[in-house]
């Protein structure tokens, strides 16, 4: 009897404290190493919602909008087959096209996105760009970013080179 009446009195108390729980329960299940979707080609092909038409509308000329142009044009460069179905509305994708938009992004100043200055540095790698700026991009990531874990592009590079038939 004295603990219901405790539970009463303090039922308030309770409650806040057993939401905080299911919250904290919950924050602790979400994972880390994933990006929320947006590596995913439906996130830039959803006609008037995709990723980088709404983030162009809302802010036109930052970073992080050229870099969403950038992430979904690259999805409209490998063959026909493998191309999600909005590429045809976003038009041809010209070659350096996806490079151009990364250039114009970091050049805004804005280092903080990783993914961006990771995947520069995997661009200059797979077009075969000249060694010195390649290893630039690299060292820009690497002084940006020094606690990822990722591996070096330069050395993706030399993979996918030995994986290729002769």
């Amino acid at each position: 009897m004295r603990l219901l009446s405790w539970i009463v009195e303090q039922r308030l108390i309770l409650c806040l404290y057993i939401a905080g729980a299911a919250l904290a329960y919950s924050e602790l299940r979400l994972p880390t190493d994933e990006v929320s979707g947006l590596d995913a080609p439906g996130a830039y092909f959803d006609e008037g919602t995709g990723v980088a038409e709404v983030s162009a509308k809302i802010y036109p000329d930052r970073a992080l909008t050229l870099y969403y142009q950038a992430f979904q044009k690259s999805f409209c460069t490998g063959p026909a087959r493998t191309r999600p179905e909005g590429c045809e509305a976003i038009g041809p994708v010209e070659p350096g096209e996806v490079r151009e938009l990364i250039e114009r992004a970091i050049a805004k100043g804005n280092r903080s996105i990783e993914e961006l200055m990771y995947n520069y540095a995997v661009i200059l790698v797979e077009e075969g760009a000249p060694q010195e700026e390649i290893d630039t991009a690299v060292r820009n990531w690497r002084l940006s970013h020094p606690t990822m874990d990722r591996p070096d592009p330069r050395t993706l590079g030399r993979t996918r080179q030995q994986g290729k038939p002769s």
